[in-house]
């Protein structure tokens, strides 16, 4: 039974007939990852902490600089040189106290399957490609979906990706043995933020069980054009991550 501040807090999400007092109560029964805190997770925690997730846990080992604050808006400049989780910890717990925290500092790569674990769905929020390979493998093997996101300038990308039903990030972009050197990816704050938003969008539908995930297609967002275009895309019967299950 939600509570009556909670009932308050979450009037004008209640008023939609795909959420009402049960789908609130859903929410607030919920565990999500947000995988990585820089432009997409970091918007990603505001948006889920908001909407009355009831633990979330956050994952980063950076700490915030200077260069991080045009996009990554959970920070201020009082938080320049702290940890990004705790300053996350913080900010989310200011925000909304009925979220619980859970926040770690870890590297992704290393701590994904930990990470995942007891965690109804992942935010992929991460800015390179060993740790979204790292999250996927822990993802396809516990049965987590993943709700995948980047950014590149002016464009964006969202896809949501459920074991053993849609295409992993594998079948996407398999690996080919041989790793592109890393790169400082050009980020403006308001394609992170619409970015974040419509990733936002799909894990609260996945949560809820509402409407129609962006599923067997990803969704290409070019901000400098306006322009959204959708691509459909399905398993590789040969992936060698996801093809058994």
């Amino acid at each position: 039974m939600l509570t009556p501040e909670q009932k308050e807090r979450y009037a004008r999400q209640i008023l939609l007939p795909e959420i009402g007092e049960e789908g609130q109560e859903k929410l607030a029964q919920s565990r999500v990852l947000i995988a990585g805190l820089g432009g997409l997770g970091s918007l990603s925690a505001l948006y889920m902490a908001a909407a009355g997730v009831g633990t979330l846990r956050v994952a980063d080992k950076d700490n915030v600089s200077l260069s991080d604050l045009n996009r990554q808006l959970l920070y201020a400049e009082a938080d320049i040189g702290r940890a990004k989780i705790e300053a996350a910890a913080d900010r989310l717990s200011g925000l909304n106290r009925m979220c619980r925290i859970e926040a770690v500092d870890a590297d992704i790569c290393d701590a994904a399957e930990n990470l995942l674990g007891g965690c109804h769905l992942v935010i992929d929020a991460v800015d390179n490609v060993p740790a979204r390979r790292a999250l996927n493998r822990a993802a396809v093997g516990l049965g987590v979906p993943m709700v995948h996101g980047g950014i590149d300038g002016f464009s964006g990308t969202v896809a949501v990706m459920i074991p053993g039903k849609t295409a992993c990030f594998e079948c996407l972009f398999p690996e080919q043995g041989r790793t592109r050197p890393q790169r400082a990816i050009a980020a403006l704050g308001p394609v992170a933020g619409l970015t974040a938003a419509l990733q936002c969008t799909e894990a609260l539908k996945l949560l809820l069980s509402a409407g129609t995930p962006l599923v067997d297609r990803m969704l290409m967002v070019r901000a400098d054009t306006g322009a959204f275009k959708s691509i459909a895309t399905r398993r590789n019967p040969a992936c060698a991550l996801c093809a058994g299950l």
